[in-house]
């Protein structure tokens, strides 16, 4: 028999384990998954966000992100949430950062943008100003400047006139209000006087700032030291000479513009008090260029019966009115009317009212005297307005009229302020014997 001498063959599980690649055992497996996945991730992501690090001390790769490329790669805001962060602003993120809080916060709504103005405006730092304010303007920004620096002035100026209007003009309105009481006059004396301290103050250090450019030896430095003193007492005394000048001008061309001037002139304190004259008042009145002259006369024995009496020829004036102040009543020939006080001056059965029934025509409950303020219309036409007080002389009042056919209503009206200036001429000039006509007779 014959046998075949056959090499021997190799099994299979000789020709793996002899194999130069041999067989992955599960955690050569799992090392190859995890490797693979990370090539796959490290492909998907762009080359601008990774950035390799090939220190001779590592031998591992760390992928470093670029900030600006993870803002692109962030999805989308939705409208809502891009709403909500339109006020976000960057002062806002430098401070969340700081306080270690998350970069961004939501807020709940939308604010307008004087909302968001004021947000930034509260969180403002450093350079920051100029980005709210560079939308207002070059010009803007000097017209705000420019009122800024003159308010000190504009508000002092205010306060001089309205304090010399309620001296020079007693009866008006802007009187009233400034002097509605103690308190209030007191104030307003106040703030006046802060306003000129306030002024005197900016004055001196602006021109203070003006002198720290000159040299020790300037020349100049002199005359601007007395400029500086100058401006210093400026506010203080400026009121006076304005005062003055206007008031001296009110007291001689008021009337221009009306057909009547007249000029009544009471008694002053010693004259009433050692004499008890029963002529009270003289009034002298201008019309078209003619004088008439009236006296006020006080019965003796009947202390609140006053006459007027026309001293001069003229035909269309009442030759006689008695004002009996008592029972408020008015007498002349074809004339008998009465006048109410309460709540204040009017004459019904005349038909002649105040103008501003507001201003109160005399006060006698202010804390000191207080002069008539008259100011009666007749069917809206003016009748008669006191306009002011003598500027050297408190019992002189100046009265303005309307002529023609409200002649006998002035003549009447008239003679009623006289006697009221007649009482505020006592009191004025009392001193500190302050002189009462509330009671049945005046007080000496």
């Amino acid at each position: 028999m014959e046998v075949n001498n056959l090499a021997p063959t190799a099994s299979p599980s000789a020709d793996l384990q002899n194999s130069e690649a041999p067989f992955p055992t599960q955690e050569t497996l799992q090392g190859t998954n995890a490797t693979a996945q990370q090539n796959d991730e490290t492909a998907a992501t762009p080359p601008s966000v990774l950035e390799r690090n090939t220190s001779a001390e590592s031998d591992t790769i760390e992928p470093k992100l670029d900030p600006d490329a993870i803002e692109e790669l962030k999805p989308p805001l939705v409208p809502e949430v891009v709403e909500r962060e339109e006020s976000y602003s960057e002062s806002e993120a430098d401070s969340d950062r700081e306080q270690g809080t998350p970069s961004r916060k939501f807020r709940s709504g939308r604010r307008s943008k004087v909302g968001r103005w004021i947000v930034r405006m509260c969180r403002c730092r450093g350079s920051c100003f100029s980005d709210i304010f560079s939308g207002i303007g070059i010009g803007g920004l000097v017209v705000g400047g420019i009122a800024i620096a003159l308010a000190p002035l504009v508000l002092y100026a205010v306060y001089l006139y309205y304090f010399n209007y309620a001296t020079i003009y007693p009866g008006s309105k802007v009187a009233y209000d400034v002097y509605k009481n103690q308190s209030t006059g007191t104030a307003f004396g106040f703030f006046y006087w802060f306003t000129a301290t306030l002024v005197a103050t900016y004055l001196v250090v602006l021109l203070s700032a003006c002198s720290e450019n000159m040299d020790d030896n300037n020349c100049a430095q002199w005359p601007l030291g007395l400029l500086i003193l100058f401006c210093l007492s400026l506010p203080y005394w400026l009121r006076f000479p304005i005062f003055n000048h206007t008031y001296n001008n009110v007291w001689q061309n008021q009337c221009n513009d009306w057909d009547i001037r007249a000029v009544l002139s009471g008694l002053d304190y010693s004259d009433y008090v050692w004499t008890l004259p029963s002529q009270i008042v003289n009034i002298t009145l201008t019309m078209a260029k003619t004088d008439v002259n009236f006296t006020i006369n006080r019965r003796p024995l009947s202390p609140l019966v006053y006459d007027m009496i026309l001293q001069s020829n003229a035909a269309e004036f009442y030759s006689n009115i008695t004002y009996d102040v008592g029972n408020l009543q008015i007498l002349a020939d074809g004339l008998n009317a009465n006048y109410i006080i309460d709540p204040n001056l009017n004459f019904p059965t005349l038909g002649l009212s105040l103008a501003d029934p507001s201003i109160p025509w005399i006060r006698p409950d202010y804390y000191t005297c207080w002069p008539t303020s008259v100011n009666i219309v007749h069917d809206h036409i003016g009748v008669l307005q006191t306009v002011t007080l003598n500027p050297n002389d408190c019992t002189q009042m100046l009265v303005c009229g309307t002529a023609s056919s409200e002649l006998s209503n002035f003549q009447i009206v008239l003679g009623l302020t006289a006697v009221s200036q007649f009482q505020y001429g006592v009191c004025c000039t009392s001193g500190s014997n302050q002189v009462s006509f509330a009671g049945e007779a005046p007080e000496g």
